[in-house]
Formats: structure tokens, sequence, C-alpha cells
């Protein structure tokens, strides 16, 4: 990635959304991802909150 973008924990997630910040379209989760199943994924962060996330094939 060539622009710095934000590095957030879940819980500041639903500060990032598109009509929060019509600027900002990538950000980063810090975490690991502690399940892969088909075309989702779940994230731990270091606080132990989870996100589940839809990927792209």
């Amino acid at each position: 990635m060539s622009l710095p973008t934000p590095r957030i924990l879940p819980s500041h997630l639903h500060a990032f959304a598109p009509s929060a910040h019509p600027s900002i379209s990538t950000i980063r989760l810090l975490g690991h991802i502690t399940s892969l199943r088909g075309d989702q994924a779940v994230l731990e962060s270091c606080n132990q909150e989870t996100v589940t996330l839809i990927l792209n094939r």
C-alpha cells in the first residue's frame, strides 16, 4: 500500500465506516486469524475482540 492507512482495533471499526470517513477507503485491523472457513475468516485482536471477515475470492 502506497498511502498510509489507519491501524485500528475492532472496537474502533464503527468510527471508520464509509459515512464517517468518505476519504478513507482502506484500514488495517490488528490481530490474528483464529479460523478460516470457506469465504469467512475470524480475526481476534489483542484485547480478545473478534471480527468476522468476508473474503473476496
